[in-house]
């Protein structure tokens, strides 16, 4: 195939000036040209099928690193409720120089598989992070009724244990959460604080744009933003946390 750059160059004029109002007909292809143009791109699609495969991978490549830096900016116009809201339960050290939130859902199985690489990392390392967590109930009502529980108990002090006992269960059911309500028997007024707190942390993965859990934001010293989306391995998790 012959004069290839000159037919492509040709053809991109063809575009604007079809896009264009000028009535000069410089730009526009012949039905020659056009067929031309017409080969060369069905030779590169069918002996060259490569390079449309790595065009789309630059355009995925540049469309996940552009959500990224959104995902980020979200997370720094909201960082007060993200990483210092006085209300939310946390484990670790309060005053730790890295701060990590932690949005879940007590039905979600790679929630249960993220809490186990956090709790490990704390004690390996308690008093290097500060684990914050946002409840948010994504998967229908009973996901709700065990976030209201967890929260409620947290106006008792006891979210640690119930968070704890709500994650040991590796399909939770309804008299699981039947159970632990009615040990730690919440008044009215705490399950009230829990809906307010429960509603609170729904608006804010709103405002992020999360759409599923579990997703980790990581506060880091120099004040950077790291996110995890999904579950990662303790050796993966320590890499985001020391990288």
């Amino acid at each position: 195939m012959v004069k290839f750059w000159p037919i492509l160059m040709a053809s991109s004029f063809f575009v604007m000036a079809q896009g264009a109002t000028v009535k000069s007909q410089q730009h526009v292809l012949s039905p020659a040209q056009k067929k031309e143009v017409g080969e060369v791109v069905k030779d590169i699609i069918l002996n060259q099928p490569e390079l449309i495969i790595q065009s789309l991978q630059k355009f995925q490549t540049r469309q996940q690193a552009m959500a990224e830096s959104k995902a980020v900016a979200l997370a720094k116009e909201n960082s007060q409720a993200l990483f210092s809201n006085a209300t939310d339960p946390f484990v670790g050290k309060a005053d730790a120089k890295t701060v990590v939130v932690e949005f879940l859902d007590y039905q979600c199985g790679y929630c249960k598989r993220m809490h186990g690489v956090l709790s490990d990392y704390l004690l390996n390392h308690p008093d290097k992070i500060k684990v914050i967590y946002k409840v948010i109930p994504l998967l229908g009502d009973r996901s709700k009724q065990a976030a209201l529980v967890a929260l409620g108990a947290l106006q008792q002090g006891a979210f640690k244990d119930v968070h704890q006992k709500l994650m040991d269960q590796a399909r939770l059911s309804d008299q699981d959460i039947t159970d632990i309500s009615e040990k730690i028997k919440l008044s009215q007024e705490q399950k009230h604080m829990a809906e307010l707190q429960m509603v609170q942390n729904m608006n804010l993965a709103e405002k992020l744009q999360i759409e599923a859990t579990p997703t980790v934001y990581i506060l880091k010293p120099d004040q950077s933003i790291q996110i995890i989306r999904g579950f990662v391995s303790s050796e993966q998790f320590g890499k985001h946390i020391d990288g």
